[in-house]
C-alpha cells in the first residue's frame, strides 16, 4: 500500500524498497529482505506476460482465437 502512494510508474523501486523496508523492520537481514523483494517482482509483475504472449500464440496456432 505505502508503494502506491509514490509516483513512480508501475512502482519500480518504490515498491521493492518498500518491501524490503518492511521485511528488515520484522528482522530479516537486508540482502535476503532484497533478494525477496526483487523476486517477488519477477513472479508478479515480469512472467506472467512472458506466459500470457506464449499461450496466445499457443491458441492462434490452435485456430482458437
Amino acid at each position: 500500500m505505502l508503494s502506491g502512494l509514490i509516483s513512480v510508474p508501475g512502482g519500480i523501486g518504490a515498491a521493492e524498497a518498500t518491501l524490503s523496508a518492511g521485511l528488515i523492520a520484522m528482522g530479516v537481514d537486508e540482502p535476503t529482505a532484497f533478494a525477496i523483494a526483487v523476486t517477488q517482482r519477477l513472479c508478479t509483475f515480469y512472467l506472467p506476460p512472458v506466459c500470457g504472449y506464449l499461450s496466445l500464440r499457443w491458441l492462434r496456432a490452435k485456430a482458437y482465437l
